[in-house]
Order: C-alpha cells, then sequence, then structure tokens
C-alpha cells in the first residue's frame, strides 16, 4: 500500500485516494493524524497489502482514467424503466400522508422537471428539483415542508454590499447570478397574505476568495 495520503488505490468498491487516518492507522501512527507522529525513519509494524495500488499510480496522485467506469445517463422518457420506477416509489410514499392524491400529482409535476435536466448525453441542468421520496423516510417533511433553522439568538439585521468589482467581473457576476435564478437555487422573497414581498433582514457574500493552505502545497 502506498505510504503517501492521497495516492490512488482500488477497493472494493473502485478507485479511491487513500485518506490520511488509513496511512496514519497503518504506519502504527495511532488513530488520529492529529496526535504528534514519530519521525519517518521510525520502524512500523509489517501490514499485508490488503488494498492494491493502482498500476503504475504508486506515487501519482492522478489515476488511470481507463479505471473509472463510464457513465451513462438513463433515459427518462415517461414510460421507461428509469421513470415507471420513480412514478411506482412515488406512489408508496404518497401513501403515508393523508393528502397523498395530492402530494402525487405535485410529485409527478417535479419529476417531469427534474427529469429535463438530462439529455442522451448526460446533466443538462435547466432548473435544480430534489426528488424527495428519493430520500430516506425520516427526511421526507424537511425536504417536503423545509426545515427550520434553529438559532440561540436571532440574527444580527444587516445588509452586505455587493464586493466593488470592475466592468468585467460585475458582467461575469451578473451571468452568474441569472443563472442562478434561472436554475431556481436564488428567487425573490415569498409574497405576504398582503401582496407585499417578506422583508430581508440579513445576507451573506455570494462571492467569496478562499485562501490557499501552504502546509498543504496548494
Amino acid at each position: 500500500m502506498p505510504s503517501r495520503p492521497g495516492a490512488w488505490i482500488v477497493d472494493t468498491d473502485g478507485p479511491r485516494p487513500l485518506f490520511l487516518e488509513e496511512t496514519s492507522k497503518r504506519l502504527g501512527w495511532g488513530p488520529s493524524p492529529l496526535n504528534p507522529l514519530p519521525s519517518l525513519s521510525s520502524t512500523a509494524p509489517a501490514v499485508p497489502d490488503l488494498v492494491p495500488a493502482i498500476p503504475g499510480h504508486g506515487s501519482s496522485p492522478v489515476p488511470d482514467p481507463s479505471v473509472f467506469p463510464e457513465w451513462q445517463p438513463p433515459d427518462t422518457t415517461p414510460g421507461g424503466p428509469w421513470h415507471t420506477d420513480r412514478v411506482a416509489t412515488l406512489r408508496q410514499a404518497c401513501e403515508h400522508f393523508p393528502d397523498s392524491d395530492v402530494l402525487f400529482q405535485e410529485g409527478l409535476r417535479l419529476l417531469e422537471v427534474h427529469r429535463l435536466n438530462y439529455d442522451s448525453e448526460g446533466p443538462r441542468p435547466q432548473h435544480l428539483q430534489l426528488l424527495w421520496w428519493e430520500f430516506p423516510e425520516s427526511m421526507w417533511d424537511e425536504i417536503c415542508v423545509c426545515g427550520s433553522m434553529n438559532f440561540l439568538k436571532e440574527p444580527t439585521h444587516q445588509m452586505q454590499p455587493n464586493a466593488k468589482m470592475n466592468a468585467e467581473e460585475q458582467a461575469v457576476a451578473e451571468e452568474f447570478v441569472d443563472e442562478l435564478v434561472a436554475l431556481g437555487v436564488l428567487r425573490e422573497p415569498d409574497t405576504l397574505s398582503d401582496g407585499s414581498l417578506m422583508d430581508v433582514v440579513t445576507n451573506a457574500p455570494l462571492f467569496t476568495h478562499v485562501e490557499r493552505w501552504p502546509e498543504f502545497g496548494s
């Protein structure tokens, strides 16, 4: 087994990178990578190579693309196996709710939205849509109704302005936001019973810069 975290290996589920915790345990450094580690010259106990490395990539972090199976999008046409299976599981899930018929019809609409995000060549996002009945039953209520966000105290009311941008950056940002709106990720605030829009009392930056971590060489 490679002794460097991140090296690609093949296990029963296919190729994947070697985790730091696995390397630490196999070299006898203890279960936690946060514990002080001995020098690399320390003698580690002999451990059999239960998981072979990818041939030709013992020290390379880049796997051979040929070991990955090529993913083919399913045929989502109504009446096909994929669509029929989702309709059947939707019907079964709706039986757990009192308004099952209404929920079933709504689920068919959601399924139509979801399936149009794929074509014969692969993903082609049009409007993002979760199929709630494809998740574990314990999560259905939170996905359908939306889970509540519990705060220990009320968040500070503040509106953070956009970052200063030049003309080119502004054009890129506007194009990105328009795409998020089209996909359904961003939308206008909900309309209240009196016809007015719900007030937005706080926001968060949409564009952030992630600092590189020198200790990881990135």
